[in-house]
């Protein structure tokens, strides 16, 4: 649930930005789809998910096999 004052923090922030008042509405839709956005961004990765990502690196010639990343040495 988001806060009364965070979604009045959105509708600050757009009225600034954009000399636009917005509704309550959608402020808290706009607010909810950030944080969303930024759970799925900033979500930790799994051992298993970091595995595939090299594999798929190696795959790509973005890893040699010793798996350094050959993007480092540019």
């Amino acid at each position: 649930m988001l806060s009364e004052s965070d979604v009045q923090n959105v509708r600050d922030l757009y009225k600034k930005h954009y000399n636009k008042e917005i509704s309550y509405e959608a402020a808290y839709e706009m607010y909810s789809k950030l944080l969303i956005l930024t759970k799925e961004i900033f979500h930790p990765m799994t051992k298993e998910g970091y595995k595939k990502l090299q594999e798929r690196r190696k795959e790509l010639g973005l890893l040699n096999p010793e798996g350094e990343n050959l993007n480092e040495k540019l």
